[in-house]
Order: structure tokens, then sequence, then C-alpha cells
């Protein structure tokens, strides 16, 4: 379930957990990458697009249509819509890719990559893949690169509505917070906190298994016409 951080009628919301904690299942928002994409405003990921964002790979040097723009203005994760970095921390390091010193408050993450060697760089919101980040190469005060693939990336310009509407997605992001709750119909649990006020969206399903997306005979369930066992472990 995902609230608003401006949630106000927390007795409520206390007296219907305390209700629903007395069932069996559970109700969970699970933010994996094809929900975030149904969710995002940026337009499809085409072929060239997703094998870079969802399969990590990496576009050829040079090719990228970012690599030599300079103009002012934010740059998008291609797949979500969240700033990621300014066109001001932008600098050309020679690489053939876009590079950048730093990117915007927490709008990335690092994690290992794969080689086991390098840093790989992600969308801190959505989870795609931007590219690597080397330090100790002097190429800037900062002493660091951003090496990020162009088809990860949108550009909007400096002052443009969509720049605009970009950090408002940013901020309406930082403003809610998912909570995992037990409950036990699951329409019916749904339909009672969806109106709530200060609730955004709730979501049925399973947690602590390790089935994606698991099914009612997946999770053991006898039974789908009134209370019934499950086999995902307990919260």
């Amino acid at each position: 379930m995902k609230f608003s951080a401006h949630f106000k009628d927390v007795p409520l919301l206390v007296v219907t957990i305390i209700a629903v904690l007395l069932l069996g299942f559970t109700l969970t928002k699970t933010r994996n990458a094809e929900a975030l994409m149904s969710e995002s405003p940026m337009p499809p990921l085409n072929k060239q697009e997703a094998a870079v964002i969802l399969h990590k790979a990496t576009e050829p040097p040079y090719s990228g249509k970012y690599h030599r723009q300079g103009e002012p203005g934010t740059y998008i994760c291609r797949q979500c819509g969240m700033p990621l970095y300014s066109s001001e921390d932008k600098f050309d390091s020679g690489c053939g890719w876009p590079s950048f010193d730093t990117e915007l408050p927490g709008a990335v993450k690092r994690v290992p990559d794969a080689d086991g060697q390098r840093t790989e760089i992600v969308c801190a919101h959505c989870g795609g893949h931007l590219g690597h980040v080397f330090e100790g190469e002097g190429f800037t005060e900062k002493d660091t690169r951003h090496c990020v693939n162009s088809l990860s990336m949108a550009f909007v310009d400096k002052g443009s509505e969509a720049e605009r509407d970009a950090f408002a997605r940013r901020q309406a992001a930082d403003m809610t917070a998912t909570a995992i709750v037990a409950g036990g119909c699951f329409w019916g649990v749904e339909d009672a906190f969806e109106k709530l006020p200060g609730v955004i969206e709730a979501v049925s399903g399973y947690t602590g298994g390790s089935v994606p997306s698991p099914t009612y005979k997946q999770t053991g369930v006898q039974r789908d016409d009134g209370p019934c066992r499950s086999g995902a472990h307990p919260l």
C-alpha cells in the first residue's frame, strides 16, 4: 500500500490495520520494473533502449545523441522520467559517452558491476541501467565521471514545462511511502484502504515467498471462496 506523507487520519488507519491483521493474507505493493514502466509518463522503450536500460547493454561510443549536447537543461531517466543530471555538471571527457561529474541529489544509485571490477550506476527510482562511474581520473575538481548511455536518458530544456513536470514527479515520489500489512479478502481489503484519505493505491498480493507474482495454486491455497491457507512465509 502506498500512501502520502501528508496522511492525517491516523486513528482510522490504526483501527483498520488492527482489523485486517486478524485475517490471513497479505496486502503488498511490488514496485518492479514492469509496474514502474506502466506508471511512467515516458513513451515505451524501443528495442535499442530496452537493450541498454533493461539488459545492461552499451551503446557504441560517439553514437549517442547527447554525447556533445551542451544546451542548458536536465537529463531525465528514459524509463521513468525522473531527473538524473543537470547540464551544468556535464563535461567532455573524450570517452565517447555523455559524462557528468555528479548526479542530482538522490537520483542515481551505485551497485557493484557483474564484472566484479567496475561500479554500475542505475536510476535510483526505477533501477534502469545508466552506465558506470569512475573516480580518480582528474577530469574535473570533483574527480568523478559518470559515463552514461544516451539511450538511458531524455533531455528537457531549462525552464520548460517538461522540466517542471519532471521535478514535480520527483517531489511527489519523495512524499510517498509503501506499507505492507496483513489482510483477509484481497479485494475487500483493497477497497477499504483505497477509501482512506491519503492512500494513493492498494495492491493485493503475497509476501515472503520466492516465486514472482504467484497464483493461488502456487501458494498452496486450498479454496478460493472463503478463508484459505497460504504457503507463503509469514511476515
